[in-house]
């Protein structure tokens, strides 16, 4: 599968490579555009990939590929408040898009929520200082240049500040 949304599967692998989830987590993309990442994690890592679309379209193809893989899900998001308690989630991808082109406080309070005490976050984004500086939810732990489609991009490991 060449990748569905903004990420090709190499690339998507390349990144399950950096970021090592491991087994039996679960992780969520709330942008998942296809479940691309979340497979490739899914293929090499064995998680429990849940992703969330804000379109219908995109939550279809997103359900279709990953309806593959044990414990996967799918479903709709409004952007703002992810539909899922306190605490679900081991990890977190997201590739921010043209929508959510940068790390606000409402999108890191989100994640923050959703994540467990010992969860991560892997963002991919522009490059954004406040997150190279520690203060807020998180705490950068790697950022990494990244080029995409020949889009200069960073990929941040982001854990959750005490």
């Amino acid at each position: 599968r060449s990748g569905t949304g903004d990420l090709l599967l190499a690339t998507a692998r390349a990144i399950g490579m950096l970021v090592q989830p491991e087994r039996g987590h679960r992780w969520l993309d709330p942008l998942c555009r296809g479940g691309v990442v979340l497979g490739a994690f899914a293929e090499s890592f064995m998680i429990k990939p849940t992703g969330l679309e804000t379109r219908l379209d995109w939550a279809e193809i997103s359900a279709g590929y990953l309806s593959r893989f044990d414990g996967a899900s799918v479903g709709l998001w409004d952007g703002g408040s992810i539909p899922y308690a306190d605490d679900s989630f081991d990890g977190l991808f997201s590739q921010l898009s043209k929508r959510f082109r940068t790390f606000n406080y409402r999108l890191q309070s989100e994640f923050h929520r959703v994540l467990n005490k010992h969860g991560r976050a892997i963002v991919v984004c522009d490059r954004d200082r406040n997150l190279e500086s520690g203060h807020g939810l998180f705490k950068c732990v790697e950022r990494r240049p990244l080029y995409i489609r020949g889009e200069a991009l960073f990929l941040y490991q982001l854990r959750k500040s005490s």
